[in-house]
């Protein structure tokens, strides 16, 4: 039960706490606005040149960053009404395969003697042809104990791991595919191509995620099929951090303040825009060996780029993308591409929209898999496969 009077007593509480963070955050963003107004008139290399002393500088700018004088990009297309901003996207996006992939998982249930977990992760692809072709279908794994049981790891952080692991599997074959078929596509993946979040993780399972991580980016090279990683509501602070470096600005609370906060304030006639493609430079990233193909011995810390892009009155989204796709002058129709991708969904890619729905795990699907391996085994006499008695009372009430 929510107890929301008691909610708001808790807050006011700390409410002085936070009007004071609120007051600095306030100053802070002022100062991070200022650094970057001031990047307007620098050259891409003046500002490699300012940041050169720092090993981790948040970002880098591009050769992109002396495209435009500032640092947004105003798209060209305007229109007049949705049937026309529709047909633009379907004009663009004719014949040019989308593929999306998502996943779900079904941590091990304790109520069983024996943990048995799985993993559910599904695909879209889109042809964009006339005959409406498209390909929706899904993998399904069970992991057994052996699988969880890994040393020191953490059974849940293994289902997890492997299902990232899929996921990264599903979209090389995909690109494998594309790359076979010589079509046009572009692969979304709905999620960072950075791991920074396993920082913390055993060193087994974050090198594991480092390593899928790196042969999605190395694939997208090999086949010349676009990546694009679209993070919706991104806290990422990649741009500001290289603000606080060339402002001095101190990065105290700064961390707390997303670049998106600092990219999307109003200006006048704002439109939709991007902005232009910065290099990541955060910690993990800017050392090189900790995105080093094992394969080749290729370091990927230098080829993680991102920009932001604005489609729609809420924040902008943030995209990162293999940096060959700058290098190869693609950038400008793969952005195009998922702007068109996101109009057909009403503001959010419409692939990744129908990967998510064929993939998420509902209370009754976890039900029923709980169910399914009760019944397994009762016919294979494996007892240690049997729920609890607390199991099965919580299976009378909630069913």
């Amino acid at each position: 039960m929510f107890y929301r009077d008691k909610v708001i007593n808790a807050l006011d509480e700390k409410r002085a706490a936070l009007d004071q963070l609120d007051h600095e955050q306030r100053a802070r963003l002022q100062e991070l606005l200022g650094a970057s107004d001031a990047l307007t008139g620098m050259t891409a290399a003046a500002l490699r040149e300012r940041l050169a002393p720092e090993n981790a500088p948040g970002a880098l700018p591009t050769d992109e960053f002396d495209r435009v004088p500032g640092i947004r990009i105003r798209f060209s297309e305007a229109w007049d009404n949705l049937t026309a901003m529709r047909h633009w996207a379907s004009g663009t996006l004719a014949d040019v395969t989308v593929c999306a992939v998502d996943g779900s998982q079904l941590p091990a249930n304790k109520d069983f003697p024996l943990p048995v977990a799985a993993v559910q992760i599904a695909w879209f692809t889109n042809r964009h042809t006339d005959d409406g072709a498209y390909e929706k279908d899904a993998h399904v794994e069970v992991l057994t104990p052996q699988e969880l049981i890994q040393g020191d790891s953490d059974a849940s952080l293994l289902v997890a791991l492997h299902r990232y692991e899929l996921e990264i599997a599903r979209i090389n074959t995909f690109m494998r595919e594309q790359s076979a078929r010589g079509e046009q596509a572009v692969a979304l993946f709905d999620g960072s191509l950075t791991v920074t979040f396993a920082g913390a993780y055993p060193d087994e399972v974050r090198n594991r995620y480092r390593a899928a991580a790196v042969s999605m980016l190395r694939t997208s090279e090999e086949c010349r099929v676009p990546l694009v990683a679209y993070i919706d509501r991104s806290r990422a602070n990649d741009f500001t951090t290289m603000l606080c470096h060339v402002g001095g600005i101190s990065r105290s609370n700064a961390s707390l303040i997303s670049d998106t906060a600092v990219l999307d304030r109003p200006i006048d006639d704002e439109g939709f825009w991007r902005s232009t493609a910065f290099l990541c430079q955060r910690p993990d990233v800017a050392n090189e060996e900790n995105y080093r193909d094992k394969q080749d011995g290729k370091s990927y810390g230098k080829e993680i780029c991102f920009t932001y892009l604005k489609i729609n009155h809420g924040r902008p989204a943030r995209l990162e993308f293999p940096k060959w796709v700058l290098r190869a002058g693609i950038l400008d129709r793969v952005i195009d591409w998922v702007r068109a991708e996101a109009i057909v969904g009403g503001g959010y890619p419409y692939a990744i929209q129908a990967a998510d729905a064929a993939a998420v795990i509902t209370f009754q699907d976890r039900q029923r898999f709980l169910r399914a391996l009760e019944e397994f085994g009762r016919t294979h006499g494996i007892h240690t496969m049997q729920a609890s008695s607390k199991q099965a009372s919580k299976e009378r009430r909630r069913t």
